[in-house]
């Protein structure tokens, strides 16, 4: 059992662990992880304790004072957790800040100091795994410095059985070794962040209750109509589309997915039959015509082509125009669903893409997918039947659904809690709800009419700055609407949502834009870091080693020059040898995974023997080419690129026995290559 401190010396000990206890938990409410107001709270209580702790008189709480606050939390956690449905992770937190201020105050010993000093650790631990935040950069700096200097004042206190003299621990060299550490180890982190396997989510992202106002998600094959409403709020940028030429598609309109299947407020996809979409060598994707999102026009409609960036925030499904005709997506793999809905079929080699389409006034969906009629809640379809009574044609059904929609309903982002299905509160109490509110309404009540349809959602509208030839689409641009068939072949768009409520595109002032350039920073952030896959890293390696063969060839002629001018060979000389241990340096600790460093020597091999192909071409560009040295060869290469799809895409870890063949299969393939090179010159 550790000697309690005295009332001074306690005081300063409580002094060096306050920064620390303040710093740890600041990332939190980034990601909704924890409250603000929990953390306020805490704040408050560590700024109380540290009064007290400057006066000598450090705050002190008896172990029975402890147990009762601890007893009164437990219900307190539990009453958050099932009552408040605050999530896990939020009241998880919360716990460990209300551990944490406990034990601070009631800290009696060197153990207990301990026990403190691990609650900040775990603290810190939760910040940093739980923020997806571009500032998080800048909290574990802080907390570097932060941490180390709290950890050379308890050394220094550890040596004192009564308080030190005044201003002591203030000549503490900490905060200059503590500088030097934190920027060391930011050099080191670089390179190893570059280098370590790649997980699918770096972070532990909090699950976001309804009443959150900034959304965990953003897109997903599940919409739930009481969470929507978070993802409204968030500014976050999704997509970075460039301004076409011409009219815009319907303000911008990109559909992303549909949902056919509604159960007490949830939306999700069923019986969508995926295929995949076969690319050429330039990476450009044909949409089969059985897909085309076009309605028959009398007239020739204009071709237009916009491209996309996505941040690692939108995973999944791309967004596209109605009209969509084709796709380059820069060697990614890509299907496509029976609903027209195209999403990545593997880890996207690029998170941008280029799709061409046809401009359209009335969007339009293909396939068979509808909503059952036993998924409409009975009062949705009765009242649905009163509405279309007496009505003779799908047409007039759907004008008169749209209009009473359009009569005695509000707008409103911020819903309260339903009682009952969501919709049908929506239909008969409230009367207030979001697109997805109005969407999910007008689909049912068109299924109960006996007319086909089914919700999408995708976005609507954007920003535009006056700077710049881009469109930033936000969370805030989310959207929902209807596709239904009314004339049992076409699905048609329908928006029943208030033109209050669409999201339009929208001119941003000067100074607006250079206020918010920490978005841009945040999504470079998003897209650069969080989203830096394994194939980016096998790309970034390939593009060092295409630099460093031109440094070669560089240097070559260099040398050249240096016989000339031999006063200044030695300098040149030193040099190209400082280049070569660089690259000999880069080439040792660039570990690229075996099938991988297979297909690349396979691609180089084609470029050299066969002909180059473009950076976009996709694996099976690779495989047409060997095969037309003959049969064997294209055999040969179908194997090595689908063991390294299987290493790449699907985590497959290649045994030595398949490690052998892809080298006998390489051997082969560069003897054939060779023949094949002479017989395609003759």
């Amino acid at each position: 059992m550790s000697e309690p401190y005295a009332d001074p010396l306690r005081a300063e000990h409580q002094r060096a662990l306050l920064p620390l206890a303040a710093v740890a938990p600041a990332a939190l409410p980034w990601t909704g992880a924890a409250s603000y107001a929990a953390l306020a709270v805490y704040e408050a209580l560590l700024a109380a304790v540290w009064i007290r702790a400057r006066r000598g008189r450090p705050l002190s709480i008896s172990n029975a004072a402890l147990n009762v606050l601890a007893l009164a939390y437990v219900a307190w956690f539990f009453l958050a957790a099932r009552a408040l449905h605050a999530g896990l992770v939020r009241t998880a937190s919360n716990l460990l800040l209300f551990t944490a201020a406990a034990k601070l105050v009631s800290m009696k010993n060197r153990r207990e100091e301990n026990l403190t000093l691990l609650l900040c650790f775990f603290l810190a631990l939760d910040s940093a795994s739980t923020s997806t935040h571009v500032l998080s950069l800048v909290f574990l700096a802080i907390l570097g410095v932060v941490g180390f200097r709290t950890l050379a004042r308890i050394s220094v206190l550890a040596d004192f059985d009564r308080a030190p003299p005044a201003g002591a621990l203030g000549r503490v060299p900490s905060w200059g070794i503590a500088s030097a550490s934190v920027a060391a180890t930011a050099i080191v982190a670089v390179p190893l962040f570059m280098a370590f396997p790649r997980l699918q989510s770096p972070f532990a992202v909090a699950p976001f209750p309804k009443q959150s106002v900034d959304g965990s998600f953003f897109t997903s094959d599940r919409v739930d109509l009481e969470t929507f409403s978070s993802t409204k709020h968030s500014d976050r940028i999704l997509l970075r589309v460039q301004i076409p030429e011409g009219e815009l598609p319907d303000a911008l309109r990109l559909r992303e997915a549909t949902f056919n299947r509604y159960l007490h407020g949830h939306w999700i996809r069923e019986g969508m039959v995926s295929s995949r979409l076969r690319e050429s060598a330039d990476g450009r994707i044909e949409i089969p015509p059985q897909y085309a999102t076009a309605v028959p026009a009398p007239r020739p409609r204009p071709e237009r082509k916009i491209s996309v960036e996505t941040s690692s925030f939108t995973p999944g499904f791309l967004f596209v125009p109605y009209g969509t005709r084709a796709i380059t997506a820069g060697g990614t793999p890509l299907s496509i669903a029976s609903d027209a809905t195209i999403a990545y079929s593997g880890p996207p080699s690029d998170r941008g893409y280029s799709a061409e389409y046809t401009l359209q006034t009335d969007g339009a969906g293909p396939g068979r997918t509808s909503v059952p009629p036993h998924d409409v809640p009975p009062e949705v379809a009765s009242l649905a039947r009163r509405i279309v009574a007496g009505a003779a044609t799908p047409e007039e059904k759907a004008r008169r659904l749209l209009a009473y929609l359009g009569r005695g309903f509000t707008y409103r982002v911020d819903v309260p809690e339903a009682v009952g299905d969501p919709v049908v509160d929506f239909l008969t109490r409230t009367r207030a709800g979001h697109c997805e509110y109005f969407a999910s309404a007008l689909a049912l009540m068109m299924r109960a009419a006996g007319i086909p349809a089914r919700l999408a959602t995708g976005s609507l509208g954007g920003e535009m700055g006056p700077l710049t030839s881009e469109i930033l689409v936000r969370g805030g641009n989310l959207h929902a609407w209807v596709e239904a068939s009314l004339d049992g072949e076409t699905f048609r768009m329908f928006d029943p949502t208030p033109a209050e409520g669409r999201p339009r595109i929208v001119s941003v002032s000067l100074w607006r834009r250079i206020a918010e350039i920490g978005n841009e920073i945040e999504f470079f952030y998003d897209r650069n870091i969080l989203g830096f896959s394994t194939l980016e890293q096998v790309q970034l390696v390939e593009a060092a080693r295409q630099a460093f063969a031109g440094l070669e060839r560089a240097g070559a002629r260099v040398g050249a020059v240096a016989r000339e001018w031999r006063g200044r060979a030695a300098a040149i000389a030193g040099l190209l040898l400082l280049a070569a241990a660089a690259a000999a340096l880069a080439r040792r600790r660039r570990r690229v995974p075996p099938a991988t460093r297979a297909y690349l020597r396979l691609r180089r091999l084609h470029a050299r023997r066969i002909g180059p192909l473009p950076d976009s071409a996709p694996s099976g560009a690779v495989i047409r080419g060997f095969a037309r040295a003959g049969r064997e060869a294209g055999v040969a290469a179908r194997k090595v690129v689908e063991i390294y799809r299987a290493e790449a895409f699907g985590g497959a870890t290649a045994d030595p026995e398949t490690l052998r063949e892809i080298r006998r299969l390489v051997r082969a393939l560069r003897k054939t290559a060779a023949a094949a090179a002479v017989l395609l010159a003759l």
